[in-house]
């Protein structure tokens, strides 16, 4: 039987580490268009028909709130994939280490002892942000490119109807050029926009 040597264990972790460094320079790469269209970019200004009825819906509070939302899509998915790695995975690993006698330190799991999260669970974690990540940038993205405007925009943006002409019921206008006289709070605004 060959004895694994400490230097072999080393360039394992090692491998391990700057996979997750690169895991985490993807991460970042996914997530700067994110980042530039909320910090850099308006959402486009969209248009509408005076008598569109999906759009005069009265603005209302969240019914989940943005803490809920946080914790069932991130905290809790967290929290499994820590536990299953942890009983499954690693639990496993240390199983078959114990069958055998520890006949070097290289042989010694110090993650499985210490119950540290190891570089696989790490992985396992950062291939999961990774993959909410880019979901959120496609969102955006998304919601930037194509997105409509909101059942509340009329109630959120109060647009100025004597500036605007709406047609004739028969023959309605559609208005992209509008002026919102109702709640300058962006966050609101940008939400009813379709953000």
């Amino acid at each position: 039987m060959k004895l694994i040597t400490p230097v072999k264990t080393r360039k394992q972790t090692l491998v391990k580490m700057k996979s997750s460094l690169l895991n985490v320079v993807f991460i970042l790469v996914v997530g700067l268009p994110l980042i530039y269209l909320q910090l850099f970019r308006e959402p486009a200004v969209r248009g509408f028909f005076c008598n569109d009825e999906t759009i005069i819906h009265p603005f209302t509070e969240n019914t989940v709130s943005t803490l809920n939302v946080f914790i069932v899509g991130t905290v809790v998915p967290i929290a499994t994939i820590l536990i299953v790695e942890q009983l499954f995975v690693e639990g496993n690993k240390g199983k078959l280490t114990k069958k055998k006698p520890v006949k070097s330190e290289a042989d010694f799991n110090y993650f499985a002892v210490l119950r540290i999260p190891g570089p696989d669970i790490i992985n396992v974690l950062l291939g999961f942000i990774f993959g909410a990540v880019a979901s959120h940038s496609l969102v955006t993205i998304a919601k930037f490119g194509i997105g409509r405007l909101r059942p509340h925009f009329m109630d959120v943006c109060r647009p100025d109807f004597s500036k605007i002409d709406c047609g004739t019921p028969m023959h309605p206008s559609f208005v992209t050029n509008y002026t919102c006289l109702g709640n300058v709070d962006f966050f609101k605004v940008s939400e009813s926009k379709g953000l």
